[in-house]
């Protein structure tokens, strides 16, 4: 069965099948040769290039009984066609590897990542159904350790993290922290704050030894630490900020929604929150590659 992924900016949803025999049409431009490529008819390339021009609404190409052209549409398509398969099969490449060896993928990741976690593992999943999942807990810093001992595969971090020559790091997306307040917090009736408005006051911050990138993030944006009060999950602080006024945090934008009683509010200016994905440098360049397909990318946030 043909899975079906996105290609551009809402538009239909199209099969990896389409594309290739787009692809490989657009560097033949030639049908026929096209179809010999791809060992099929060539009615059925035709049909399925008939087929994908009628989702976009676009002619792809100008064909004539001597030549066949790409369309301007069809170049822009072309481009981002190719980086669509190329993912794929870089995605394939990780389930390949991994099924190879345990079919297991061991991964850390630090707090309020769990929708994309679980956005990443449903994109490996796609390929390799069976791939079992062993998700490490504890601080980011011992995640590391365990990196560099070979008992995880990859760890997803937020914020900046020092590597040697045992890991490789690479920044695969980009979310902003967020304010957590509680509804009866001075600022929390605004769209937005600032970051001055709110560092003077001792915020819920994981303590160092936890999540050692995000805390050195904020303590360089100037935000102090409620002292003998780190906080815990994201979503523990969030319960907590219900009944707590005077408190707020500083939370990954693309975590768990918050409760009631508790609004997210952007800061202004925006504060970014690099992601990075780590790997241990013995890992092999396809299968990181692979990780950075399903791993990275945009994400959903809410501001609530």
């Amino acid at each position: 069965m043909q899975r079906s992924h996105p290609v551009i900016d809402g538009r239909p949803r199209v099969e990896l099948r389409q594309l290739r025999y787009f692809v490989t049409v657009a560097e033949e431009l030639h049908f026929g040769r096209a179809a010999e490529r791809l060992h099929i008819v060539q009615p059925a390339v035709s049909q399925q290039i008939g087929r994908l021009e009628r989702e976009f609404g676009v002619r792809l190409f100008d064909r004539s009984s001597r030549r066949v052209r790409l369309t301007d549409d069809g170049r822009r398509l072309l481009a981002q066609a190719r980086r669509v398969l190329a993912a794929a099969a870089e995605t394939t490449a990780l389930a390949d590897e991994l099924a190879g060896r345990t079919a297991v993928l061991r991964l850390g990741a630090a707090a309020g990542l769990e929708r994309r976690v679980a956005r990443g593992l449903a994109a490996l999943r796609a390929d390799r159904p069976d791939l079992g999942v062993e998700l490490a807990d504890g601080p980011v810093s011992a995640q590391l350790d365990a990196l560099r001992r070979g008992d995880l595969d990859a760890v997803l971090v937020q914020g900046a993290v020092a590597t040697d020559d045992e890991l490789v790091a690479s920044q695969e997306w980009c979310d902003e922290v967020v304010a957590a307040l509680p509804a009866g917090h001075p600022h929390a009736g605004g769209d937005t704050v600032r970051v001055a408005d709110l560092a003077g006051r001792p915020a819920r911050l994981p303590a160092p030894q936890c999540d050692g990138p995000f805390h050195r993030l904020l303590a360089g944006a100037g935000v102090r630490p409620m002292p003998d009060r780190p906080a815990g999950t994201v979503e523990r602080t969030l319960l907590e900020l219900a009944g707590a006024a005077d408190q707020w945090a500083p939370i990954p934008a693309g975590g768990p929604p918050p409760p009631a009683g508790v609004r997210t509010l952007r800061f202004d200016p925006p504060l970014p929150l690099p992601g990075l994905l780590v790997t241990p440098a013995r890992m092999p360049a396809e299968c990181r590659a692979g990780l950075a397909t399903a791993f990275g990318g945009s994400d959903i946030i809410d501001y609530g």
